[in-house]
């Protein structure tokens, strides 16, 4: 007869728990909680850092525009003038 076995092993302390009701029981303690709430942190200012940057990148764009639009204006001035 073939079992299958498996251990649980979470990711704020990498230990390796043998029976889902060990997990579990980690998993509700507050050092575990501590863990979800800092990474959560993290992934939120890595977030806020890549919108900085997407928000810098298109004024920068924006800003490269405008200069376009108004060398352009004045070039159709210039020749229609």
């Amino acid at each position: 007869m073939n079992s299958i076995s498996y251990n649980l092993t979470c990711k704020c302390n990498n230990k390796t728990y043998p029976s889902e009701k060990s997990y579990n029981n980690h998993y509700k303690t507050k050092g575990h909680h501590a863990w979800v709430e800092q990474m959560e942190l993290k992934n939120i200012k890595v977030e806020l850092t890549r919108r900085d940057n997407e928000i810098i990148s298109l004024k920068s764009q924006n800003k490269e525009l405008r200069e376009l639009n108004l060398i352009l204006v004045k070039r159709i001035t210039e020749d229609n003038g």
